[in-house]
């Protein structure tokens, strides 16, 4: 592996924490906490965990992942392609 592509996977790495300290805010259980929050959905956040609640937990990290992270990442793709077909001999 060249120091290039070393550079790249660790600033890919480091870029995953940034993205996963704001998914962390957000709350992503729906439940079990402590008071309700008014402001973040209709749902009661008090109420205790039941097999519902886990489905909503894969819908918002599904919805994390196919609104938050696969378009950049298809954009860097589009743009790495692009420029390795003009440099292309």
């Amino acid at each position: 592996m060249n120091k290039n592509t070393k550079i790249l996977l660790i600033g890919l790495f480091l870029g995953l924490f940034v993205i996963v300290s704001q998914a962390s805010a957000a709350g992503l259980v729906p439940c079990g906490q402590h008071a309700d929050d008014p402001n973040t959905s209709d749902i009661d956040e008090s109420a205790s965990c039941t097999l519902c609640h886990f489905f909503i937990l894969i819908e918002k990290v599904l919805e994390f992942i196919f609104f938050n992270i696969t378009p950049p990442l298809a954009l860097l793709m589009l743009i790495i392609g692009g420029g390795m077909f003009m440099l292309a001999t």
